[in-house]
C-alpha cells in the first residue's frame, strides 16, 4: 500500500506532475533532523533553561512563548542581549546533538530532493547531507543570491554559525513576519509558482499558522497547492481537525515516515514516466497537431511538405515535432496513444504507418536538421529496428516498405549503425532479383528506384564488403547489384574500376 492512497487521485497527480516539472520545493523543519541526531524544541528550551538556572517549568507545547519568556529572563538575570542568548541557544543546540547512524532513506532523500530547500532549522543536517555542495543563504544576509546551476537551502530563521540570524523568540518570530527581507519577498514568489512540501513539522508547530495565515493571506487565491508529510504516531483527533482547517486552502496531509514518503514518491515517479504521461506534458503545445499527424498517417495519408512546414513554422518547433515523432517510433504504445495502430500480437507500428512516419521525420530534418546528435542516433536505431527485424523483413510481399525505410535514412560513416544497416542492405540486394524465380522482386524495384539516395560512403563500404570477403569469391546475387549501382549519381570512376577488378 502507498501514502499517496490516503490522498485523491487528482491530488497525486497533481504532486508527481509539479515532481516532474521541478515547480515544487521542500520546506524542512526540526522533525527532520531528529533523524540525525538533533534534539526537539522542548530539549533545546529546557537545556536553556538549565544553562540560566531557570527554575519554573515552562510550556514546551508553545515554543515561542517560552523562548520570550527564558530571553526575559536571562536579560533580568544575567544581563544577556539578544546576541548572547541566540549564542546560548546554539551552544545547547551542539551539545545536545548526539552522533547516530543516518537514515537508510538517505540516498532515496537526494534522490528527489528539489533544486531548492527552505528550512526553519538553525543546525547543519542539510548541508551535512548533501556534502556541503548546495548554495546556503542564511537571513539577514547583505547579499542573499539564490543559484540557477546549483541545489539552494534557504535558511529562513537563521543558521548556527551566526547567532544574530537566529530565530527563536515570539518577537523575534514577529519581527521576522514584519521586516521585508530578500528571504521573505523570495518566501512569496515561491508559494505564488511552486508547490511546498512540508516535512518534519508537527501539526502545532507555530511555523505552519504563519505559513497559512500570513503568507497566503497575501498571495491569496493564486496560492499553489501543498502537501504536508507527518508521522504516523501522530494524535489522531489533531489530525483530523487540522485535515479540516486545511481543507479549503488545498493543503493536503499525508501520514506517514519519510522513508516511506521518499519512496513511495519514487515509485510514483517511475510509474509516471513508465505511462509516457511526461511525454504528453513535454509536448503539451503541440499535442493536437501530433495527434493529427498520426491520423493522417493511420489513414495512408501524409502531409505535403508545405503543409507540414507550415504546422511547424520555426527551428523550435521543428526541433520539437522532430523529438516528438522520434519518440513514438520508439515507443508503440506510446504512437498508439497519439490515435496510432500497433500489429497483434507483437504490438508493433505496420512497416507502412513506420514508412509515413519516417518520410514525415525526414521532411522536418531536411528542413531544420536534427535538434541532437541523441535525437538522430535514436531516429537510425528505430529505423533500423523496424527494417531489419520482423515477419515481415524477408515476405515476399512485405518486404518492399521495411526495405525502402532502412534505405532512406543515412548514418554517417562513424555511426554505430552505418555497417549494420549496409549490411543488411547486402543481405536484401542477395535476395533480390528482376527476374529470378525465388528472388524478390520488390525489393529489387525499390533498389533500383532509389539508386540515388547512395552516397560516396555508402557505396564504397558495400563495394569493399564483397571486395574483403574471405574466400574471394563472387556471388552472382553480388554481381547483380554492383553493376546496377554502377548508375548511382554518387559513385566515382575509381569505384567504378573496383566494382569491374571484382566482377571480373
Amino acid at each position: 500500500m502507498s501514502c499517496f492512497d490516503q490522498v485523491s487521485s487528482e491530488a497525486k497527480e497533481l504532486l508527481v506532475t509539479s515532481f516532474y516539472q521541478e515547480e515544487v520545493f521542500f520546506w524542512i523543519g526540526s522533525g527532520f533532523s531528529r533523524n540525525f541526531g538533533c534534539p526537539s524544541w522542548a530539549d533545546v528550551l529546557n537545556g536553556v533553561a538549565e544553562e540560566i538556572s531557570y527554575d519554573e517549568e515552562i510550556n514546551t507545547d508553545a515554543p515561542l512563548r517560552a523562548a520570550e519568556l527564558l530571553f526575559s529572563y536571562s536579560v533580568i538575570e544575567h544581563g544577556y542581549d539578544e546576541y548572547q542568548f541566540n549564542s546560548l541557544v546554539l551552544k545547547v543546540l551542539q551539545n545536545k546533538t548526539t552522533k547516530v547512524e543516518w537514515p537508510d532513506w538517505v540516498d532515496n532523500f537526494k534522490k528527489i530532493s528539489p533544486k531548492l530547500i527552505v528550512t526553519t532549522n538553525w543546525d547543519t543536517v542539510l548541508e551535512e547531507l548533501f556534502e556541503f555542495l548546495p548554495n546556503v543563504v542564511v537571513r539577514g544576509e547583505k547579499k542573499p543570491r539564490v543559484s540557477t546551476n546549483r541545489k539552494n537551502i534557504l535558511k529562513i530563521h537563521g543558521g548556527a554559525g551566526r547567532p544574530e540570524s537566529v530565530v527563536i523568540t515570539n518577537s523575534q518570530y514577529n519581527f521576522f513576519q514584519r521586516e521585508d527581507t530578500y528571504l521573505n519577498r523570495k518566501l512569496y514568489t515561491l508559494f505564488t509558482e511552486g508547490m511546498p512540501i512540508f516535512i518534519g513539522y508537527s501539526l502545532t508547530d507555530p511555523n505552519i499558522g504563519f505559513l497559512y495565515e500570513e503568507v497566503y493571506a497575501h498571495i491569496g487565491e493564486e496560492k499553489s497547492p501543498a502537501f504536508m508529510i507527518v508521522r504516523p504516531s501522530v494524535d489522531e483527533a489533531q489530525f483530523k481537525e487540522t485535515k479540516l482547517l486545511f481543507s479549503n486552502k488545498q493543503v493536503y496531509l499525508i501520514k506517514a515516515e519519510i522513508g516511506e514518503f521518499v519512496s513511495d514518491l519514487i515509485d510514483e515517479i517511475e510509474q509516471f514516466i513508465e505511462d509516457n504521461r511526461q511525454f504528453w506534458i513535454d509536448h503539451e503545445n503541440i499535442k493536437d497537431k501530433i495527434y493529427e499527424i498520426v491520423s493522417k498517417i493511420t489513414d495512408g495519408e501524409r502531409l505535403s511538405d508545405k503543409k507540414l512546414i507550415k504546422k511547424f513554422p520555426g527551428r523550435e518547433s521543428g526541433h520539437q515535432a522532430i523529438e516528438a515523432l522520434v519518440s513514438l517510433m520508439e515507443m508503440p504504445n506510446l504512437y498508439q496513444d497519439a490515435g496510432g495502430n500497433l500489429l497483434s500480437p507483437d504490438g508493433r507500428i505496420s512497416y507502412t504507418e513506420t514508412n509515413n512516419l519516417i518520410q514525415t521525420l525526414i521532411k522536418l530534418l531536411n528542413e531544420y536538421s536534427s535538434p541532437s546528435v541523441d535525437v538522430r542516433n535514436r531516429f537510425h536505431a528505430c529505423v533500423v529496428d523496424n527494417s531489419t527485424t520482423g515477419p515481415g523483413i524477408w515476405d515476399f510481399y512485405q518486404a518492399k516498405v521495411p526495405f525502402e525505410n532502412i534505405l532512406a535514412i543515412h548514418p554517417n560513416k562513424k555511426s554505430k549503425y552505418f555497417l549494420s544497416r549496409l549490411r543488411h542492405i547486402r543481405d536484401v540486394l542477395q535476395w533480390s532479383s528482376p527476374t529470378q524465380v525465388g528472388k524478390c522482386w520488390s525489393t529489387w524495384s525499390v533498389f533500383k528506384k532509389r539508386l540515388d539516395w547512395f552516397n560516396y560512403d555508402e557505396i564504397f563500404a558495400l563495394v569493399k564488403m564483397v571486395e574483403d570477403e574471405e574466400d574471394g569469391l563472387v556471388s552472382k546475387d553480388d554481381v547483380r547489384w554492383m553493376k546496377a549501382i554502377k548508375s548511382a549519381s554518387a559513385i566515382t570512376d575509381e569505384i567504378k574500376e573496383k566494382i569491374d577488378e571484382i566482377i571480373a
